[in-house]
């Protein structure tokens, strides 16, 4: 079994087919799934799961997660990126001793479903969305994943160095490290997506907020937004681009890197 999951099992034989999948869950998973996907079923309003008609509910999300799912690889944590490769293109993969962190935002969005069948655990990603994956091609979806990678790393980092920032340091960060430069509309897009599909950060509006060792803390940072700020040597970012964050990041023992250039 999978610690921390137990709720979320579809106790079924396993199917493959994306309508199929979604079928399986209940009116309140469906909504949690649309939440997750920012997709505004009823433009915000809270909604009764018992007065939801579930198969138009279906029908949206067969649609969305269809046509995100592409877009959304740039927007997971690399941990399960590499779980998504790792399964696919097979069909029945038994996973008993499986990390929920390794999936747990794959599942929440419904690009994987987890079927509890003959005491074994299935983790099923749908045909239609192999499909899609498979259609990529190859180079472009390196492309891809090697941006979401370093763009995940460098977020965590300044993190674990700041403990909060503007998305403008980002880039500028970024920006003096890297050939590939990035611009507002890719920063901005990339912590709009990102903010609910990781465990780190808080983003609200211009600045990104460390969740550690609480999302109240990170907030009581917001008094410091205005201090300038060193730019982090490439040495720095790597050090502490590690997903892991503990008492020793910069931000909570207020050492900041000392051999940084002030802007």
């Amino acid at each position: 079994m999978i610690e921390g999951m137990e709720y979320n099992y579809i106790n079924n034989r396993p199917c493959f087919n994306l309508r199929e999948c979604l079928d399986c869950y209940d009116a309140e998973t469906l909504l949690d799934i649309a939440d997750k996907q920012h997709l505004l079923v009823n433009m915000g309003m809270p909604i009764d799961p018992g007065n939801l008609n579930k198969d138009k509910l279906i029908n949206q999300l067969d649609n969305r997660i269809s046509t995100h799912f592409e877009k959304d690889l740039t927007y997971l944590p690399p941990s399960e990126i590499s779980f998504l490769m790792d399964i696919i293109n097979i069909d029945f993969n038994i996973r008993d001793n499986l990390d929920y962190n390794d999936c747990k935002f794959l599942h929440g969005l419904g690009y994987i479903y987890m079927f509890n069948y003959n005491n074994q655990i299935y983790p099923v990603i749908p045909r239609e969305l192999r499909e899609i994956y498979n259609s990529i091609p190859k180079d472009r979806l390196s492309k891809s994943l090697s941006l979401s990678k370093e763009l995940y790393s460098y977020s965590i980092a300044l993190v674990q160095i700041h403990g909060i920032y503007t998305i403008e340091y980002f880039m500028e960060v970024w920006n003096k490290h890297n050939d590939n430069k990035i611009d507002f509309e890719l920063t901005s897009s990339y912590f709009d997506m990102m903010y609910d599909r990781q465990d780190y950060f808080d983003f609200d509006y211009m600045y990104v907020v460390t969740n550690y060792p609480s999302n109240d803390y990170g907030y009581q940072l917001l008094d410091n937004k205005d201090k300038i700020y060193h730019i982090p040597s490439k040495e720095d970012i790597d050090k502490y681009s590690k997903y892991q964050l503990n008492d020793a990041s910069p931000y909570l023992s207020h050492a900041l890197p000392q051999k940084q250039e002030v802007r």
